[in-house]
């Protein structure tokens, strides 16, 4: 478990950890970061990411805590072809600390399947020919972005978006 603190990845690690045995509770993780299976987003503090998050895997962010975006290293948070980032309660994604650009490209899946309110990406979002699922509740893209071959499936009673700025569709 994360809960606070920086782990350091230099020049990078690769988490390979079972459902349930990497939490990330609070604290930052930097360098050069890459999910091979399943990496849990817990609880609801804040948790800062410093450099570049490659998922491969499943992120499951089970917990209301924001996922923070540091703009001193150009934090970026890669979804990889087969990647799958799952909400499975309501959060937010936003930006810290200054001056570079920062952003989240997803070539996998992003799906929302819990919480029955507003998430919010707060950061640049691509998506390039990845996949975006609401299945409960809201998904905003509020901090422009682009589509590039993506597609977006929204369930029966579902949203998107809130609001968003940006090329999407």
């Amino acid at each position: 478990t994360l809960r606070s603190g920086t782990l350091r990845a230099a020049p990078g690690v690769a988490l390979n950890f079972a459902d349930g045995l990497f939490q990330w509770n609070g604290g930052t993780l930097s360098g050069l970061v890459t999910n091979l299976n399943t990496v849990l987003l817990t609880g609801s503090g804040d948790r800062i990411l410093g450099g570049q998050l490659n998922n491969a895997g499943l992120v499951r962010h089970v917990g209301q805590g924001r996922l923070q975006f540091d703009r001193g290293p150009s934090a970026t948070l890669r979804n990889l072809p087969g990647g799958t980032y799952q909400f499975e309660a309501d959060c937010s994604f936003s930006d810290v600390s200054c001056c570079n650009a920062v952003r989240w490209e997803n070539r996998g899946l992003v799906r929302k399947i819990g919480g029955t309110n507003i998430t919010t990406i707060g950061v640049p979002f691509n998506s390039l020919s990845g996949t975006v699922e609401v299945n409960t509740g809201r998904l905003s893209l509020a901090n422009n972005g682009s589509s590039v071959d993506g597609a977006f499936i929204i369930a029966a009673g579902a949203s998107w978006p809130v609001q968003h700025r940006g090329n999407l569709p």
